[in-house]
């Protein structure tokens, strides 16, 4: 009988581990390449802020690619300031780019790192702001480069450059 046991017992472990793995298959993760940008604006959004908004994460997604050897995608998310800093604290988003003078004390506290660049095209100037948790010192990094790139980014100037004389135009008139 104990002989019967001790080869039971193993087809019968071989047998469970199967059934768990066929289990097992049912379970799908999937994981997105995308890298969420909340956006919060100062100003009143408009098609020209929409347009460098786009060229802004088209340069990010660019930059980001490099980086990481590999296509990454940027998703530009409008939102507001309090919903933003609740995103980005739980992990929902990865970054928040605020495009404003001042950044907002919600946006200044130790738990988030931050990124400053001044547009020298256009009047008046633009001041961008990329906000990432600080907990994670490879990210800071990694989107700190990429937002140094991007605002260098010829597209991105490009885009910038004609939303600032569509500003001055209108503003002439």
């Amino acid at each position: 009988m104990k002989t019967l046991l001790s080869y039971a017992l193993p087809v019968l472990a071989v047998l469970l581990s199967v059934a768990s793995a066929s289990a097992s298959e049912k379970v799908k993760v999937q994981a997105s390449p995308d890298f969420r940008i909340a956006v919060v604006a100062a100003e009143k959004p408009d098609a020209d802020r929409r347009a460098v908004q786009d060229a802004m994460g088209a340069s990010l997604a660019a930059s980001l690619s490099h980086q990481c050897k590999g296509k990454v995608n940027v998703r530009m998310i409008d939102t507001d300031l309090a919903r933003s800093v609740t995103d980005l604290s739980a992990g929902s988003f990865d970054a928040v780019l605020y495009i404003g003078e001042t950044l907002p004390a919600a946006l200044r506290k130790p738990e988030f790192a931050s990124s400053r660049a001044v547009s020298e095209i256009g009047v008046p100037i633009q001041v961008f702001h990329l906000v990432v948790r600080s907990d994670d010192p490879s990210l800071t990094k990694m989107a700190s480069a990429a937002f140094e790139s991007a605002m260098i980014s010829p597209r991105f100037l490009e885009v910038l450059t004609h939303a600032a004389s569509m500003k001055v135009s209108a503003n002439s008139r």
